[in-house]
């Protein structure tokens, strides 16, 4: 949790155009690696919390949590975690070298633990949106915690742990399992108590599960391909997890969703002829996306395909309004603005390729970084601004839209937007 004496926040309040202010810019004395992933994410809540994951050119990972004052709080080596929904904590993976163990930390906003609790392994944390409830998949296990730390209930499954998905007020969970001996995928859905609702065998592995904000409704991916096992070697540091193909990788690729209630009735279900990586269902569960490796097609709640439009980056080409009313997609140096009907509003190309797009979470605002530029429009498609910034490594957007956070090789930048 030290601090680099030389790590500095610069107050600016540097007033770009009529919309927007450089609020602080904060310098950080660390030789950053720029071949790695690196990412700014700030958190919903009011008194945003910002978190920098950079690696570090001597090894290892480092987060940086800044307040919205540009103070730095802390700084951590685990580079996974999650941030409640009203900034009050942090859940983050760590893991024991020399007991080859795993554990779910959780820290205050200044970095002080509040709670632990060791594992054997952690694939994914997950917090509820109203805060009270951190699930945590392990290798074949799903744990449920309340904020406290205390463990409300554990689950055993068959096989292995892949994919998980809480309700908004976290009273309900869909957890997904590939078992290696027979090679199917099962569905598995819990009420906060820990009860097993239902459960739903498939013939091919989970790719991706989706619970509308209330619950009511599921969307689950499979398929025959695409999936890796992780295994951590003791010898290697924990951000170098070893990957294998599983061993039907040779099977003819098969894909398909499939869209359950609450009751674990299948709705309806969808072939799909290409790579699923991710599937979304609006917060009301009247819409589901699906994002595949080139392409991204959209479904009402009745399982009927509204429309589909080519991608070229399934993992940061593609960003939705919390509604899915408005989605932004980016195709090499074009920005595309549709409605959920599908209907292009506007389109926008630029002078260099787009890395990323960034829809608010009310569809108001879209931010682009696009290599050492950001740019910012509103819903009509108009540029408000836009801000130059030399080696510009990543940009994220608070759910309002109202701040912006980014950041190049040792600097983080932090704006905000003036309605």
């Amino acid at each position: 949790m030290e601090l680099f004496e030389k790590d500095k926040a610069v107050a600016l309040n540097e007033k770009i155009d009529n919309y927007v202010t450089l609020l602080w810019r904060y310098d950080i004395n660390t030789i950053l690696c720029e071949c790695s992933f690196n990412y700014v994410s700030i958190s919903l809540s009011p008194d945003s919390i910002i978190a920098a994951v950079m690696s570090v050119a001597e090894g290892g990972n480092k987060v940086y949590f800044f307040n919205r004052q540009g103070k730095r709080l802390f700084k951590s080596n685990d580079s996974r975690f999650s941030i409640s929904s009203d900034g009050s904590y942090i859940v983050s993976e760590g893991y024991e070298f020399f007991s080859l163990s795993f554990k779910v930390v959780c820290f205050n906003r200044v970095g002080s633990i509040l709670w632990s609790y060791k594992l054997k392994y952690i694939s994914s944390i997950s917090i509820s949106s109203n805060s009270l409830y951190i699930v945590v998949e392990g290798h074949d296990t799903v744990y449920f915690f309340n904020r406290d730390g205390e463990l409300l209930w554990s689950y055993k499954m068959i096989g292995w742990a892949h994919s998980i998905s809480i309700s908004s007020d976290g009273s309900c969970i869909a957890a997904g399992s590939y078992d290696r001996k027979t090679k199917n995928g099962k569905v598995y859905f819990f009420n906060k108590d820990g009860t097993l609702l239902w459960h739903y065998n498939f013939t091919y592995r989970i790719q991706t599960i989706s619970v509308s904000s209330d619950g009511s409704y599921i969307a689950i991916a499979v398929g025959s391909k695409g999936i890796f096992e992780f295994s951590v070697n003791p010898l290697q540091k924990l951000s170098r997890l070893l990957m294998k193909k599983t061993s039907d990788e040779d099977k003819p690729e098969y894909n398909e969703v499939y869209f359950f209630n609450q009751e674990g009735i299948l709705l309806w279900s969808h072939k799909i002829d290409y790579k699923i990586y991710n599937v979304m269902v609006s917060t009301d569960g009247s819409f589901v996306t699906v994002k595949g490796h080139d392409k991204i097609c959209f479904f009402n709640r009745e399982g009927k395909q509204l429309w589909s439009h080519k991608i070229d980056d399934p993992f940061h080409g593609v960003s939705f309004s919390s509604d899915c009313s408005y989605i932004a997609i980016k195709d090499k140096d074009t920005v595309y603005f549709f409605n959920r009907e599908g209907i292009q509003l506007w389109n926008h190309t630029i002078d260099s390729p787009i890395r990323c797009v960034f829809v608010s979470s009310d569809g108001l605002y879209i931010a682009v970084d696009s290599l050492d530029m950001i740019y910012f429009f509103n819903r009509e498609g108009y540029l408000l601004w836009s801000y130059k910034i030399d080696r510009l490594r990543g940009v994220s957007v608070s759910s309002d839209g109202l701040h912006i956070a980014a950041w190049k090789s040792d600097k983080v930048y932090f704006f905000k937007i003036r309605v």
